[in-house]
């Protein structure tokens, strides 16, 4: 049969480009709302990391995490007013807050939506003035923040909103017992005694509120982010786990700026309740064996949603010594990789792929069976092929959950992290574009040289888009520059047989795979499909002048 000869991007899948531009225009009008914190009497600093993350410092007292949400059929201005909306979210939350003695102090917010759609009928603009104006008259600091190209899961149109705010309780204790109002809060509160440096924290309860107590002068940061489209296919195979994605892109990334991640808040917008227990039931798990209390969690029930949504948004404390950002990267720095099956970033890609080949229920095909199917359209190509564990269905290998790192990143033993130099959290860009994003100010580059092989999945994905009608061919080096391919994390460190020997003893695979090198590119030899098919090693070149491929 006739195969497939053009390239498949990510970028043919999703409107990355297009977030990204709406997300630096966020960055800048978040500032407008900086002043609160001098009102409060709170000392911020934002930092000069690729994602601007502001700190803040919290007196010794007792504070308030809560958060909500919203959803729209049509964001365009014909069919709602979604700066209303979001407006109206904001101004009930912080009564409730004064109500019970609080004072809103900052806040974070997740988008949900196909941003494409968004900028083209002004919704970008509509809502970000919106919650600006609004944060800047009831004095909140906007910090944080994540926006979603979920156009599947709102249904084309439409759009899932998450606000979450950090409030001071400011009178004192009077009804200490474990009495709490909130159904979630009802429903996790055994998480809330998982607290992982109970010495400075600890949760307490206030008229009907968990709170959680800052025992000493703490700077802090809030992380947003969320599971994406991984949530869908979560759905269609019955196993919600992807409360392990998403604590995991919300810690991981304040781990890397020095982040011991405190207590977290989740957000799940569902088109029911169907799936609510098992969900709630994850992340009681996911909250315990993390270390992680869940609290001022949100679940939303609207037909504006297809399937559900889930995001969160991580408090932690940022202890000195232990940021990764700033360090000097020096030429020669071994760089060291954990093992991650599968993380929650290019799914949209990876269901679209499959959905191509095997039909709208593609998720129930055993992956023995696809790799059967895709051997005989593909003559024999790839005969010699083996896959792990074949006996899982195509579904259940997308959902399989991130693992999150956070945990044992933030107990390394500062004599390890003082030889941590840098890390890179595979997500988003894949292992070329995160190793990008980092050394290319630096005028560095990273030759990989030994990276974990390729999960089966990623190998069923490059068959299947060499298939004819399909979109374009995933090369190896797309492959890299959209997943991470079996690797989802690079540690830059000076001493890399001992981080090696202490992720492993915690359960997570890592080795000596790749080097900083001068040259501005970066090198692979590929684990992925075209490797299989080289008698020599399969190394692969992305120098910065090219253009990025997602």
């Amino acid at each position: 049969m006739k195969l497939n000869e053009k390239i498949r991007t990510y970028l043919d899948d999703v409107p990355e480009s297009v977030k990204e531009e709406l997300s630096r225009a966020w960055g800048e009008r978040k500032r407008e709302t900086y002043s609160a914190a001098e009102k409060h009497g709170i000392k911020i600093e934002e930092g000069d990391s690729f994602n601007r993350v502001v700190t803040f410092e919290l007196e010794p007292g007792f504070y308030h995490i809560k958060s909500d949400i919203v959803s729209v059929r049509d964001i365009s201005p014909e069919y709602s007013d979604i700066g209303i909306l979001c407006e109206g979210v904001i101004s009930r939350m912080v009564t409730t807050e004064k109500e019970k003695g609080c004072n809103p102090l900052f806040a974070s917010n997740v988008c949900d939506w196909d941003s494409r759609y968004a900028k083209k009928v002004g919704a970008n603009v509509r809502l970000r003035d919106s919650i600006i104006k609004s944060c800047i008259k009831n004095d909140i600091v906007l910090i944080g923040g994540e926006t979603a190209n979920l156009g599947d899961q709102v249904r084309e149109k439409g759009m899932s909103w998450m606000f979450t705010l950090l409030s001071e309780y400011t009178n004192s204790l009077t009804n200490p017992t474990r009495q709490l109002d909130s159904e979630m809060d009802l429903a996790l509160q055994s998480t809330f005694d998982h607290i992982a440096d109970s010495k400075n924290y600890e949760i307490v309860y206030e008229k009907g509120m968990p709170l959680l107590h800052v025992k000493k002068k703490a700077k802090l940061l809030m992380t947003a982010d969320g599971t994406g489209s991984k949530s869908k296919v979560c759905e269609k195979v019955n196993k919600r786990t992807d409360i392990n994605d998403t604590l995991a892109m919300c810690c991981d990334d304040a781990t890397r700026e020095g982040g011991f991640p405190i207590i977290g808040s989740i957000g799940t917008h569902a088109e029911n309740s169907r799936g609510k227990n098992q969900i709630t039931s994850n992340m009681i798990e996911t909250g315990k064996n993390n270390s992680i209390p869940l609290i001022g969690c949100a679940y939303h029930v609207s037909a504006d949603v297809d399937t559900y949504i889930m995001n969160g948004v991580v408090l932690s404390e940022v202890r000195e010594g232990t940021a990764h950002i700033g360090k000097k990267i020096e030429i020669g720095l071994p760089v060291v990789l954990l093992y991650e099956e599968q993380r929650s970033n290019g799914i949209t890609m990876q269901r679209r792929i499959l959905s191509e080949t095997f039909g709208e229920e593609w998720y129930e095909v055993k992956s023995s069976e696809a790799l059967k199917f895709l051997n005989k359209e593909l003559q024999g190509k790839y005969s010699d092929l083996k896959l792990h564990d074949e006996e899982r269905s195509l579904g259940e290998l997308v959902a399989q959950p991130s693992t999150p790192y956070f945990r044992v990143d933030s107990m390394m033993p500062q004599h390890l992290l003082d030889k941590v130099k840098f890390r890179i959290n595979v997500s988003s860009g894949g292992l070329i574009g995160k190793t990008r994003r980092l050394l290319e100010p630096v005028g560095l580059g990273a030759n990989y040289h030994d990276v974990f092989g390729a999960p089966g999945l990623i190998l069923l994905l490059q068959m299947s888009s060499r298939l004819e009608g399909t979109r374009g061919v995933v090369t190896d080096k797309v492959a890299y520059y959209t997943w991470g391919c079996g690797n989802g994390a690079a540690i830059g460190t000076e001493e890399p047989e001992s981080i090696v020997d202490y992720y492993n003893s915690k359960g997570i695979r890592a080795k000596i795979g790749g080097v900083v090198i001068a040259q501005p590119e970066i090198n692979i030899t590929s684990k992925c499909l075209d490797s299989t098919l080289k008698s020599k090693p399969h190394i692969i070149n992305h120098k910065y002048r090219e253009k990025p491929l997602g």
